[in-house]
């Protein structure tokens, strides 16, 4: 079955939302700036929501200040996983100690980062939240780790075709559920969900 990641979740009823969808990852972008930043007083309310959801939280990073130890990581970046978004670079991974996703730009980016070190590579267009698709069969061309999410314009509508032609390990949405820019969806969501469902069905 095809993981499914909520990102951008900015509230807790967010993330309840996307768990009433029974997905596998919500993720909570922590990049000062962006549309979807939740500041760090929000944190915990939405660690909260997602523990006693039973859905796996993922904190969201591009080019943050880089933690000393796993700890302060922890403190910084609260979730059960990382996902670095930026220009981090290999030495990330020596101080955290949770599962950990890499973001690369389409096919450039599996190859640019073929051997970094984490648990998972989310391929994603080069501009992130930008709610575009990327060249998808370009992909094709290039060797994908087993546990690898596909994101990058993302919908209700297109993911189905996606699915059947890259059949990724995950795939990953965020302005595709939402009705505005950061305002996240409960009916996209769960048509985003029953459209992944349909074609792991049909396949």
């Amino acid at each position: 079955m095809t993981k499914i990641k909520i990102c951008g979740c900015q509230t807790p009823a967010d993330i309840q939302h996307a768990a009433a969808c029974d997905v596998d990852f919500v993720g909570m972008v922590l990049v000062p700036g962006t549309i979807r930043f939740v500041p760090p007083n929000q944190r915990p309310d939405l660690v909260k929501t997602a523990r006693d959801c039973n859905v796996t939280l993922v904190a969201v990073l591009r080019n943050n200040p880089k933690p000393s130890t796993a700890d302060e990581s922890r403190s910084w970046y609260p979730g059960d996983m990382v996902q670095w978004h930026g220009q981090e670079d290999t030495s990330w991974s020596h101080v955290e100690t949770r599962p950990s996703i890499r973001a690369v730009a389409g096919r450039h980016g599996l190859l640019e980062h073929a051997n970094f070190p984490c648990s998972h590579v989310l391929v994603d267009h080069q501009n992130p939240g930008s709610g575009q698709p990327f060249d998808w069969p370009s992909l094709h061309e290039v060797p994908r780790p087993e546990r690898w999410l596909l994101a990058g314009g993302l919908n209700a509508g297109n993911v189905a075709e996606a699915i059947r032609m890259l059949q990724p390990w995950g795939v990953d949405v965020s302005s595709g559920v939402e009705s505005a820019p950061g305002v996240k969806c409960a009916d996209r969501m769960m048509s985003f969900a029953d459209a992944v469902r349909a074609a792991d069905a049909s396949s």
